[in-house]
């Protein structure tokens, strides 16, 4: 059997792209032929972490089996030929491990489902690092982003030759737009501001924030009829924006501060959360298929939280409040770092 780690930075492809995609492969025979099944688990759902044996894992890939006889002489199957499974699961620095069900924690560590094949993707917490140090994987691997062959491709690929010609060419103008742009998730957000109007590439995480935040505000209000062009309308956004936007923003401080990723509705009243707020369209509903809470909801990228509590930070706090923040959420690096550069 396999067991591999894939560490990488935020937006740097783990999930659309090395989880995502090599599913979609396996699925059309592409990859991993060798695999007849491959469980797909993306860590941040709350349901994962609540299986607690083979059969709930199965109904976590929504394959529409009813039957729980079915299912069961379906696990049978797939526990004689555990050399031929793949589990992979995205996120692990996402989820608190000691809020794991223990038959999750057993999965990751080869103490369940002894002999299948195991690929974790995650950024380098401290709590993924010492899981490898103490139950060794058979390879690591860290996921770089885009190589210039590669953008050049992505950016023809989703963009018009006239526009990825401009857009290289303020990549080549720019050393931190050119560092900026190799992180998948930099590159399919500025490609997506571009087309929308802003020919001028924003640089920084702040920067792109702020104008994907202006952006989901045109668009809604496009919806309704009310808005015009981003240039006309770029100042009349602003106030429409701030207190929706700084109401989610004290709340993803909140939620961060308390390694909360995962919410109800007994959160958003807890926190006052307006109407508002919730329609800016950044926290999606999660599925339920293994719990009986009514509904969860986590933000659409863990990224847009932690941009959205240095928003927050930013707004709210001085250099004296620094020492404190770095203590609270332990220490400058792992896998907050991304928190802290929005922040810097």
């Amino acid at each position: 059997s396999l067991r591999l780690l894939a560490l990488a930075c935020a937006g740097a492809g783990k999930t659309m792209t090395f989880f995502r995609k090599a599913a979609l492969d396996w699925a059309e025979g592409k990859l991993w032929p060798d695999m007849e099944v491959v469980f797909a688990l993306p860590m941040r759902h709350p349901d994962v972490h609540l299986a607690s044996n083979m059969e709930q894992l199965l109904r976590l890939q929504r394959l529409g089996i009813q039957d729980p006889t079915e299912r069961t002489e379906i696990c049978t199957y797939i526990s004689r030929i555990l050399n031929r499974v793949c589990i992979v699961m995205d996120g692990l620095d996402e989820v608190d491990l000691g809020k794991c069900n223990q038959f999750v924690k057993d999965v990751i560590t080869g103490d369940a489902m002894s002999g299948v094949n195991l690929i974790v993707t995650s950024r380098p917490s401290t709590q993924v690092l010492n899981l490898a140090a103490s139950n060794p994987f058979d390879k690591r691997l860290e996921v770089l982003g885009f190589h210039q062959e590669d953008l050049e491709r992505y950016l023809h690929n989703v963009l018009t030759a006239e526009d990825a010609k401009d857009v290289l060419s303020q990549i080549a103008a720019s050393p931190q737009l050119a560092s900026f742009m190799r992180i998948p998730l930099n590159a399919a957000n500025t490609c997506m501001l571009y087309r929308s109007g802003v020919k001028t590439l924003p640089t920084t995480l702040p920067a792109i924030v702020n104008a994907i935040l202006h952006q989901v505000i045109q668009q809604k209000e496009e919806k309704q009829g009310e808005a015009k062009s981003v240039g006309d309308r770029w100042e009349d956004i602003k106030p429409a924006l701030r207190q929706p936007a700084m109401e989610l923003a004290a709340f993803a401080f909140k939620t961060l501060v308390e390694k909360v990723t995962v919410f109800d509705e007994r959160h958003f009243e807890d926190n006052n959360l307006s109407d508002a707020a919730k329609a800016l369209g950044l926290v999606t509903i999660c599925d339920d298929l293994l719990s009986d809470v009514s509904a969860q909801y986590v933000f659409a990228h863990l990224s847009l939280h932690e941009g959205l509590a240095a928003l927050h930070v930013v707004a709210n706090m001085s250099a004296e409040d620094i020492p404190w923040l770095v203590e609270t959420l332990g220490g400058l690096t792992g896998h907050l770092n991304t928190f802290w550069r929005f922040v810097a």
